[in-house]
């Protein structure tokens, strides 16, 4: 389950290393990853708390996914390397 929910960030770290223009990408997740396990402390009586733990990094993934899709695209319709 660690590595479930840490991998995002391992992935990030690792486009940032490759491609500079993706920092707003980390601030994005990070803050949002923050505020959906935030919400967990405090659940309503009776709701999963674990759903959240399982939906946060797929999601995480998806994004930096769409991210580094687009920034692939966008850089090569201008011609620099990616």
């Amino acid at each position: 389950m660690v590595i479930w929910v840490l991998a995002p960030f391992a992935a990030l770290a690792w486009a940032n290393i490759v491609a500079k223009r993706l920092y707003w990408l980390t601030l994005v997740v990070a803050l949002g990853s923050l505020a959906s396990y935030g919400s967990v402390i405090v659940p309503p009586a009776g709701s999963p708390r674990g759903f959240m733990f399982v939906i946060v990094p797929g999601l995480s993934w998806l994004l930096i996914v769409i991210a580094v899709v687009v920034l692939y695209f966008y850089r090569s319709r201008d011609g620099t390397t990616p």
